[in-house]
């Protein structure tokens, strides 16, 4: 039987600004970095289990509007969700800012600007971490 691990964030009915609230105080402060408990998905992004990226999230609930623009990092740390490292721009501001320099990166996990912490954030690889992080572990 597969183990699976099912986060318990949006089990219940939170509204958007609670949800961002959640995600500001679980997150571990990295040289002023606020670093999302959540796994990155393979784009390197962290996200509500609804697909919605929580830096995105962060900025809406907390400084406004975002309409069609891009939501960037100035820390250039993808799992930054510290309000302070994020600013709008258009498409063509994120691509300058892309080649202007090269992501962060910790081995095996796009945008992590901390190596290894893939292991810290996936509860599966320590089961100790599920309390910390609301999950619960069933069988299939």
């Amino acid at each position: 039987m597969a183990t699976q691990w099912l986060l318990l964030t949006e089990t219940k009915t939170m509204s958007d600004l609670d949800k961002a609230l959640y995600y500001l105080n679980n997150a571990t402060n990295v040289n002023g970095c606020f670093i999302c408990h959540i796994k990155p998905a393979p784009h390197g992004y962290c996200q509500t289990t609804g697909g919605r990226r929580i830096h995105r999230l962060v900025y809406q609930e907390l400084k406004g509007n975002i309409g069609e623009l891009f939501v960037l990092h100035r820390c250039d740390n993808r799992n930054c969700i510290n309000p302070k490292h994020l600013f709008l721009g258009t498409q063509k501001d994120n691509m300058e800012d892309m080649a202007s320099h090269q992501p962060k990166e910790g081995p095996g996990d796009p945008g992590s600007a901390i190596p290894g912490i893939e292991a810290f954030q996936d509860p599966s690889t320590n089961p100790k971490l599920a309390p910390i992080f609301r999950t619960i572990n069933f069988q299939l």
